[in-house]
């Protein structure tokens, strides 16, 4: 019987009927492949390599990469709200992070996955926030953790001229400072060694507390 309404379908000029189907469209993780970092040139590549291999040896505590994912509907009318996903581990060094396959990415939002409230009145801002980091751990982020949200991918044509990372005849540039003048620039190499170096160096112990994280002064709005 199925088969004569298909052929019966197929003679009409008809299609079959098909079950609704739900089509969620999810953006690529910033995990970096072989193919997309063949343009870095090799100076870059082998810093990069040597920064991993530094924080890996020291087990230096490591970030992880999320990417948002806007609000959408399921099948068409469910309304689905904003989620984030999990896109891989790396290590934010300065204005800049690299991943554990070896991709250089612009630092975007920073924030700590936690649970954790803090007491007394908190503007309409603070709430919110600490509704996103409750919903990074609900996502699946390890609580206490430091998530680096949309965080950009230094491709070869990134060649902003105010951006913190920025590409030049082939080689990555870092800006220490926002607004900083292209003078200022700093090739890739050096900016990852000296930043890899202050990430490993241990805390003075006759200071009485640590300098914050940029997550720590987040956590503290």
């Amino acid at each position: 019987m199925d088969n004569e309404r298909s052929t019966a379908h197929l003679a009409s000029g008809q299609q079959p009927a098909r079950s609704a189907t739900l089509a969620l469209v999810t953006p690529t993780p910033p995990a970096a492949s072989a193919d997309a970092l063949g343009w870095m040139h090799a100076d870059d590549r082998a810093a990069v390599t040597s920064a991993i291999a530094r924080l890996t040896e020291a087990a230096h505590p490591h970030d992880h990469f999320g990417i948002t994912i806007g609000p959408r509907k399921s099948l068409g009318f469910i309304p689905r709200r904003q989620t984030y996903r999990k896109a891989g581990i790396g290590w934010r060094l300065g204005v800049v992070a690299i991943d554990s396959s070896g991709g250089v990415y612009a630092v975007g939002s920073i924030v700590r996955a936690t649970r954790q409230v803090l007491p007394g009145h908190q503007a309409e801002s603070a709430r919110e926030r600490r509704a996103l980091k409750e919903q990074l751990v609900d996502v699946g982020f390890p609580d206490g953790t430091t998530v680096l949200l949309d965080a950009t991918p230094v491709s070869a044509d990134a060649s902003s001229a105010s951006g913190a990372v920025a590409v030049r005849d082939g080689r990555i540039l870092v800006r220490w400072m926002p607004g900083a003048p292209d003078s200022a620039l700093t090739p890739l190499p050096a900016y990852l060694a000296e930043r890899t170096t202050l990430a490993l160096t241990p805390a003075d112990p006759a200071l009485a507390e640590p300098a914050p994280t940029a997550a720590d002064q987040e956590d503290a709005r």
